[in-house]
């Protein structure tokens, strides 16, 4: 997955409003080995996701300077000599 900014936003929206007129279904694989955390807790961690921009710190941005910065510094130390240009004479 590629990721070309570091903030994210998250917003609450109705279901209906996300899927529109495709088809949905809940994935509830997990049931059988986790016991449901209690409705008003994971209300709670919901809305306070939804009132905070969270700044996400993203692998990706890192790798990308750091990827950067090795060509930059390849550049500088194969073909940034300063050479004379010969003369042709004839």
């Amino acid at each position: 997955m590629s990721v070309f900014c570091e903030k994210a936003l998250v917003k609450r929206v109705e279901l209906w409003d996300v899927v529109g007129t495709h088809q949905w279904q809940i994935n509830n694989t997990l049931d059988d080995q986790y016991a449901p955390r209690p409705a008003h807790v994971v209300v709670r961690e919901a809305l306070e996701s939804v009132r905070k921009a969270g700044e996400v710190a993203m692998a990706a941005g890192v790798a990308t300077v750091v990827g950067l910065g090795l060509v930059a510094l390849a550049g500088a130390f194969f073909g940034g000599g300063n050479k004379e240009k010969k003369k042709n004479t004839q």
